[in-house]
């Protein structure tokens, strides 16, 4: 089903924890305020009537999704001043419903109660790996008892769930990626998942353990190879991968120090299978 996506770049926001990958306040870009959201949706909205004369008719699905941050860990009132702006489209009729990305330790009845009440359809869940040991590793501040619990109540509540893994954690082996696989399709059971690989930026603490030889990035087959075993135990459970990899910036490339990067490693996991 095609989506005709509004994206809105939230950064960093809501973040209270500094994951040993992440180097937010250098690759990402400011995040669009409230009051800015009208022009980011404006300008999406006149590009495709400008050239159809509306949104085309292949697109089923119109959302606005905020991108980035950890949008339920912010301030209630900042929260919603970021859904009500949104939400306006939607009561216009011009956007069927909206998406957001956050932690799994920031998702309670109440939150799910006020994302309801502005027709968010879609919440994923940043888990990054199943696997208590190496999200502790990672400094991820959340554990598995979280992302299961989260997820439950998100799906009880009717959402869509979405979980976002890594592949190429430290300490991560075959073993952990089977038991990842298992709890993913046998527990959590999510509607669909995004895999990234883990890379290695500046300014980093993942920076220093890989200076330090504490940590060695997969190779680009050993990320296929992990990609393609969790894309056929999740196909087979019509769990979607919505997609494999980073999405490409100039401003991430000039950040990358090691790791297994490429534009296209969603396709070459897929033509593989």
């Amino acid at each position: 089903m095609k989506h005709f996506i509004i994206p809105i770049f939230i950064s960093h926001l809501g973040c209270k924890h500094q994951c040993i990958f992440c180097n937010q306040h250098k690759i990402a870009q400011l995040p669009v305020k409230p009051f800015e959201i009208e022009n980011t949706v404006e300008s999406y909205l006149q590009s495709q009537i400008k050239k159809y004369g509306k949104i085309h008719n292949k697109y089923k699905i119109k959302e606005i999704s905020f991108y980035g941050g950890s949008f339920t860990c912010m301030k209630q009132d900042k929260m919603i001043q970021y859904l009500e702006k949104a939400y306006t489209y939607v009561k216009m009729g011009l956007i069927d419903s909206l998406r957001l990305s956050t932690r799994p330790d920031c998702i309670d009845d109440n939150i799910l109660n006020i994302l309801h009440k502005y027709s968010v359809k879609t919440i994923e869940l940043g888990a990054q790996t199943l696997n208590d040991g190496l999200l502790k590793i990672l400094k991820r501040g959340h554990n598995l008892e979280h992302v299961l619990n989260a997820s439950n109540l998100i799906k009880s509540k009717g959402f869509n769930l979405g979980i976002q893994l890594m592949v190429g954690v430290p300490g991560e082996n075959d073993d952990i990626i089977k038991k990842n696989i298992e709890i993913l399709i046998k527990k959590i059971k999510p509607k669909f998942i995004r895999i990234y690989p883990l890379i290695v930026l500046k300014d980093t603490y993942l920076e220093k353990m890989y200076q330090n030889n504490e940590y060695s990035p997969l190779t680009i087959e050993e990320t296929v190879k992990r990609c393609k075993k969790i894309v056929e135990k999740c196909s087979k459970k019509d769990i979607e991968v919505i997609r494999i990899g980073l999405q490409s910036t100039e401003v991430l490339r000039e950040n990358i120090v090691a790791g297994p990067f490429l534009d296209n490693l969603g396709q070459i996991v897929k033509e593989g299978l």
